[in-house]
């Protein structure tokens, strides 16, 4: 019987061989195929085999040999090179996978749009190798651009790729070695998009920028900087908190709007959106810059044709932040709104009257159905998924002016309880429109079991956030001193039968905050 099983023995020997021969010659051509399965190779896979690829990929960290030789590019073998089917064995082999390899499997979710996140979240943990500190940092942009793209957040990887960056691109680096203004574009936008604040990374970042010049930098690469450093809200103003200072904010802002032409009356509107997202207009001439820039691109926003809003790749964002900019000048800056020139109020009632392009609409998630179960036994009548104005709401009472947000995740910074900036701008001017907002964050609705007991918490969550003046200022200004505002007492209203007569019922004695502690220089050293 062995001599019997000896021939098959050297059939299956000698198709694993040939299978394999072509993987090694792909392994010999690594060097001159740097940029494998990044665009052609990547096209002409099925959702169905870039599933198999990722579960096979993530679990068991391998992956048969054909395939591993088709995700790497290098599929060049002949009829002459494939086995019959006599020769085929049993079962494929397979090979284990590299950290490139994982890489190439990241990349070809992305370009065939598949997305699942328990296999992802695998995928990224193999990612999260030692071996990420030796990868060359295109490889690592790769990565984060790829995770980025997919909206798959993974704290654990993007900290080791910070941790990459940081060793990479030293803070006295010489210039020949400094990295290019591209590639410091693209990690503050991927780092944006995972919503993932490092404040030491992006204060290398800002050193690099500073030393490379805003001139370096093209009008869309600037602009895209300044955005991502608005919407994460890095710590303070000092370069070593992550933010950009002052004077290199301004010369990458002078650079977008010296291309004008370039990035197009749409780079312009997305200007004067970051601006707003970055708390920066406060002052005449911020207004004055925003209305010059909405000024710039009128003409040529007036004279697009009506299909173009929704056609266009950008025209429904196009839309969306016009209608958000309308808002911020109207509801947060109304004497300036009242002051724009006929173009521009032309073209801001055109957008507000122009149907959304936008008109999916997704289904409600599971935190906001259920709140609304309980607004409904406590007779509230609510709506789920309102549209006002820019914005989609998630709950909006149906006879007063309350609003109900459903604070996911995906509302927060990674690792922080702080709400994203483009959140805080929608409080901000939903506020200045006479709403009250009434906020349930996820950890503390998840921690609440028993419907009595969430019942009972919106129905405080209710009473304070109207009856609560310090509630009705966004949640985002500057704490301010109680004894400073004008309200000695908070939450203190009066009905008609319980108002006061006399006017002297009216007076309650206002105490000076300065006078509460003495002063540390007046105090004797070691006396309280």
């Amino acid at each position: 019987h062995l001599q019997d099983l000896l021939p098959s023995m050297h059939r299956c020997t000698a198709a694993a061989t040939r299978r394999l021969l072509p993987l090694l010659r792909c392994e010999q051509q690594r060097g001159s195929l740097g940029q494998r399965c990044r665009h052609a190779s990547l096209v002409d896979w099925q959702p169905s085999e870039v599933l198999g690829v990722l579960r096979q990929a993530s679990e068991t960290g391998s992956l048969e040999a054909p395939l591993l030789q088709r995700l790497r590019g290098c599929e060049t073998a002949v009829d002459e090179q494939q086995p019959s089917e006599e020769e085929a064995g049993p079962s494929e082999i397979e090979v284990a996978c590299e950290w490139q390899d994982f890489l190439s499997a990241a990349e070809l979710c992305q370009v065939t749009r598949v997305r699942d996140f328990m296999l992802l979240a695998k995928l990224g943990d193999r990612l999260c190798t030692p071996e990420v500190q030796q990868a060359p940092t295109d490889e690592l942009i790769r990565v984060g651009t790829a995770f980025a793209g997919l909206g798959v957040l993974h704290p654990p990887l993007f900290a080791a790729l910070a941790q990459s960056f940081l060793a990479a691109w030293p803070a006295a680096a010489a210039d020949d070695k400094r990295p290019a203004a591209r590639q410091l574009v693209e990690v503050a936008r991927m780092f944006s998009a995972q919503r993932y604040r490092h404040e030491e990374l992006f204060g290398r970042l800002g050193n690099q920028v500073s030393a490379l010049g805003a001139a370096s930098l093209l009008p869309g690469e600037a602009l895209s900087l300044l955005h991502s450093h608005a919407f994460l809200r890095l710590g303070g103003p000092s370069p070593e908190d992550g933010e950009l200072g002052e004077e290199l904010w301004q010369q990458l802002q002078d650079q977008v709007i010296a291309g004008t032409k370039s990035v197009g009356p749409s780079g312009l509107v997305e200007l004067c959106y970051v601006l707003f997202l970055a708390r920066r207009v406060n002052e005449e001439q911020d207004l004055a810059t925003v209305q010059d820039l909405l000024s710039k691109a009128a003409p040529d926003l007036l004279q697009a044709s009506h299909t173009s809003w929704s056609e266009a790749p950008h025209g429904p964002v196009l839309h969306k932040r016009l209608l958000l900019l309308r808002s911020c000048l109207r509801y947060l800056h109304k004497e300036t709104y009242k002051g724009l020139s006929p173009d521009l109020q032309q073209l801001l009632r055109r957008v507000h009257r122009m149907e959304s392009p936008d008109k999916e609409l997704r289904p409600a998630s599971m935190f906001t159905r259920k709140l609304s179960s309980v607004l409904t036994k406590l007779k509230i009548g609510n709506i789920l998924n309102a549209q006002r104005g820019p914005f989609k709401l998630d709950i909006v009472e149906r006879d007063r002016k309350i609003i109900y947000e459903c604070n996911h995740f995906d509302r927060f910074y990674t690792n922080s309880i702080e709400k994203i900036a483009t959140m805080c701008l929608q409080e901000r001017i939903v506020k200045a429109m006479g709403y009250k907002v009434i906020q349930v964050p996820h950890w503390q609705w998840n921690k609440i079991k028993h419907r009595r007991q969430r019942m009972e918490y919106v129905r405080m969550s209710r009473y304070y956030a109207i009856k609560d003046r310090r509630e009705w200022a966004p949640r985002d200004d500057k704490p301010q001193d109680v004894a400073l505002s004008d309200i000695d007492f908070l939450g203190e209203y009066f009905f008609r039968k319980d108002m006061p007569l006399a006017s002297f019922s009216w007076f309650q004695p206002r105490y000076d905050y300065t006078k509460r502690l003495p002063p540390s220089s007046n105090a004797a050293p070691g006396s309280l």
